[in-house]
């Protein structure tokens, strides 16, 4: 995924699609997903996100969706699920830099 982040035009759709197969071998193999994060991500791709999955150490904690499209309209879907959302978005101290 991350050579797919170095590209100028980022295919999104394989960026979701990482993403949420990441979060299936997370739910289904390591068992460390919820009811409600998976309420949440189910609202968030039914609402235009490309993918998703759970964050940080599992059992509930944090989730995120990729939304590069329409990121109020899924975060009003996450919200009406009961999650809390937060829109981001990369900034100048987002970047990869290779080394010499």
């Amino acid at each position: 995924m991350f050579v797919e982040l170095e590209k100028d035009e980022p295919n999104h759709d394989l960026i979701g699609d990482l993403l949420t197969e990441h979060h299936s071998v997370l739910r289904n193999v390591l068992e460390v997903s919820t009811p409600k994060i998976e309420a949440m991500l189910i609202a968030a791709n039914s609402a235009g996100a490309l993918g998703g999955k759970i964050n940080g150490s599992g059992w509930g904690g944090c989730m995120f969706a990729y939304s590069p499209n329409v990121p109020e309209k899924v975060a009003a879907a996450i919200e009406r699920v009961g999650g809390k959302a937060y829109i981001i978005h990369p900034d100048v101290g987002t970047r990869i830099e290779r080394s010499v």
